[in-house]
């Protein structure tokens, strides 16, 4: 295990392994900024995506004097944006922004190697992990685009490794850090806030001291995000008189005006993909079925069949039908707002019927097939962003090449990693308890959604290094196990 002091970020070893992964990060950045950035967008050099005006807009709106709004968002992402807002351009602050992502991403590359040392991994696996997240191509891609998952795997890395510190010296400025982190992390991504209350109980778990000196470890680990939380909870009393102490809505309002939102509502209640924007996803046989249904998107042109579990006793193929035919009547009614305003509700009542009705009839179907299904679809990188052919570029020469070694990294990390979580909390007696909270966390990161029926392949992106952590902490275990026996 190699000898960690209290201020990591002054260590020489630090620095070199965060200018190597910048290194491999800043080629993977040149690679793909020309892929998907660089098209002259409302917010410079990276990639916009559909959430990103969510993120900057309500910067912007509060910097013209109008106050924080939509405040759909917390503002962990926008706080950034607003930094570098107070002294550049909306372009040259989104540019801003995409470099800090890639300098925050080489930082956590360091923190994984670091990482690796602190849970007891040899020195040689501890690189081959920090080389394998440096080189994953999926994790780099981020870096480009105006959407939280750069930020959010780095921060949950620091978080990660500061947490680590403080196990071993839980002095105020390594709580302080790490729980600053880990609030950091809630705000950019609210689901993840789960983690926050495991790892203070984990980290009370784990100090060897009195009881009073653990609790106030813990409090000093929770109190940046008291702090924190504590003024966005104020500021949203006041301003809508509600306790929210989260973002303040689950979903963007007009999406409660799309009758294929509630369609995809009952493709989750049998455990169906409903990310629309997938081209295999179950949703999409309504807009195939609608009656619209025309010219397809060349993405688009896979026929789609629903599964024998999209149908119960009460809910049949004519019933879904029927919801199809709906949607294309409100689709076809653009020009006529009243009759269109009377549609939306009709597919939102029709959608809990069909609803109550399937969990009547198959309630194992309802309650828990449906949510393996999920974990299935969210398992499934096909409805991530394609890596190349953005904005109607041909694919460099490359890109097979990095599409294969993406493949090769993320189908032999994924299930590796899984089934090392698992195995450490089986033989949690005899395993480290660090690796034992580790596996604690990418089991909750995996399955929180899928049990929330909000099952989405891009939400599993922050778990890719705690998996990749898993896998390294698997081979050497196996490795000292071999040696024994060879012995």
């Amino acid at each position: 295990v190699e000898v960690t002091t209290r201020y990591w970020l002054l260590e020489r070893s630090t620095w070199k392994w965060f200018l190597l992964a910048l290194l491999v990060r800043g080629g993977w950045f040149w690679v793909f900024v020309h892929a998907h950035g660089l098209h002259h967008g409302a917010w410079g050099w990276g990639a916009t995506t559909g959430d990103t005006w969510s993120y900057f807009d309500p910067i912007d709106s509060h910097l013209a004097g109008t106050a924080y709004r939509p405040d759909l968002r917390m503002p962990g992402y926008g706080v950034v944006y607003l930094f570098f807002r107070w002294f550049t351009t909306v372009p040259g602050a989104g540019s801003m922004v995409i470099l800090a992502q890639l300098f925050f991403s080489a930082l956590s590359c360091a923190a994984v190697h670091r990482i690796g040392g602190l849970i007891g991994l040899r020195r040689g696996i501890s690189i081959a992990l920090t080389a394998c997240y440096a080189l994953f191509p999926r994790v780099a891609m981020y870096d480009v685009m105006f959407i939280t998952e750069s930020f959010c795997l780095s921060a949950l890395l620091l978080a990660l490794l500061g947490w680590l510190l403080c196990v071993r010296s839980p002095s105020p400025v390594n709580l302080a850090a790490a729980g600053g982190l880990i609030s950091w992390v809630v705000f950019l991504r609210p689901a993840l806030g789960v983690f926050l209350p495991l790892l203070a109980i984990a980290l009370g778990a784990c100090l060897k001291a009195p009881a009073m000196r653990r609790l106030r470890a813990v409090f000093l680990f929770l109190l940046p995000f008291l702090l924190l939380d504590g003024a966005w909870t104020a500021r949203n009393w006041i301003v809508h008189h509600r306790f929210r102490p989260l973002a303040n809505r689950l979903y963007y309002p007009s999406l409660d005006e799309t009758p294929l939102f509630h369609a995809g509502r009952y493709v989750r209640a049998y455990g169906g993909d409903h990310t629309w924007w997938s081209p295999s996803a179950d949703v999409r046989w309504f807009i195939q079925h609608d009656g619209t249904y025309h010219a397809p998107h060349p993405r688009y042109t896979q026929r789609i069949e629903l599964p024998s579990a999209a149908t119960s006793e009460h809910v049949t193929m004519d019933s879904l039908r029927l919801m199809a035919t709906a949607i294309g009547s409100w689709r076809n009614a653009r020009e006529r707002p009243l009759e269109r305003g009377d549609l939306a509700p009709a597919v939102h009542a029709r959608a809990d019927r069909y609803i109550a009705a399937y969990a009547a009839d198959r309630p194992i179907g309802y309650h828990v097939i449906s949510r393996v299904r999920m974990l299935a679809h969210a398992l499934d990188p096909a409805g991530l962003e394609p890596m190349f052919g953005a904005h109607f570029r041909k694919p460099p020469p490359y890109a097979p090449i990095v599409v294969g070694c993406n493949g090769l990294l993320y189908w032999s990390m994924i299930p590796l990693g899984l089934i090392a979580a698992v195995l450490a909390l089986l033989t949690w007696r005899r395993s480290p308890q660090v690796v034992v909270v580790i596996a604690l966390l990418v089991l909750v990161g995996v399955l929180e959604h899928p049990i929330l029926r909000r099952s989405e392949c891009r939400y599993l992106v922050p778990m890719y290094p705690f998996l990749c952590i898993m896998v390294a902490w698997l081979f050497d275990r196996w490795l000292i196990l071999w040696r024994q026996r060879r012995a």
